[in-house]
């Protein structure tokens, strides 16, 4: 296995890990709420990020992860999911990023550098497979920040 392949093993399954401790707990109501209309709910966020390593399986071309219908849901611009029926079950979105994390390592510890190293032409840009997934990697993380905050809003204690 290449070391760009496990450093971004273990930037997705730190992710993977801290996540699950986030939303352990979280009801579907709970994350469906925000603090306010401008700022995406904890069910958006999670399905944002599931989506983002959708894209990243994509370019190992892989079979699909998520169908195109599905990612739009979750997409940057898309409509916020704050009411029951918008968006997928939050306890679905819980498997996927467990099934998302598995399908991510799988890949990864398969990629040999000369795949890593395609160049490939996304939303993102013409640059490297690796510097894509690396990219939707550091991506995701800003966003697990985004569920800290919105577990703190539906008074969930702090797990540590």
């Amino acid at each position: 296995m290449q070391d760009r392949a496990e450093a971004m093993i273990g930037t997705y399954a730190a992710n993977t890990w801290l996540l699950n401790r986030l939303v352990e707990g979280v009801t579907e109501e709970e994350a469906l709420r925000t603090p306010s209309g401008r700022i995406n709910s904890m069910n958006w966020i999670l399905g944002h990020i599931i989506s983002g390593r959708s894209k990243a399986l994509k370019l190992f071309e892989t079979d699909e992860f998520w169908e195109d219908k599905r990612m739009q849901m979750y997409q940057t611009g898309s409509a916020a999911v704050f009411e029951e029926g918008q968006g997928l079950k939050f306890t679905e979105l819980k498997r996927e990023l467990e099934r998302s994390q598995e399908a991510l390592e799988s890949v990864l510890e398969r990629s040999t550098r000369e795949l890593l190293d395609t160049v490939k032409t996304t939303d993102r840009g013409e640059k490297p497979v690796w510097e894509h997934v690396d990219g939707l990697g550091w991506h995701e993380t800003f966003h697990v920040g985004q569920v800290d905050i919105l577990r703190a809003f539906a008074h969930k204690p702090d797990e540590g």
